[in-house]
């Protein structure tokens, strides 16, 4: 991320058929890049994966955070017994 470098990625040992369905990647430096919060940061900081590089990268352009919800979703029948949420937690 953000050092302007092509991206070196590994090859895949594949037989001829399903190579046929790969396409390589392009042979150019990036301009954009989408990463999570955690790897963003360790990249800001030179930290993590990053330490290797001995230096922090800092020449982003546009940092956005997309936030996407998390939540949990259950369902149950009449024949559960389940009127309320709060009877979840004490089943097993």
């Amino acid at each position: 991320m953000a050092d302007r470098r092509k991206p070196i990625f590994p090859t895949i040992d594949t037989d001829d058929q399903v190579r046929s369905y790969i396409e390589d990647p392009p042979d150019a430096v990036p301009d954009i890049s989408a990463t999570s919060l955690s790897n963003l940061t360790a990249a800001w900081d030179g930290t993590g994966p990053y330490a290797k590089d001995h230096k922090p990268r800092r020449n982003y352009r546009i940092v956005a955070v997309v936030h996407q919800p998390n939540f949990l979703m259950m369902a149950a029948n009449t024949k559960s017994g389940i009127t309320d949420l709060s009877q979840v937690k004490d089943r097993t």
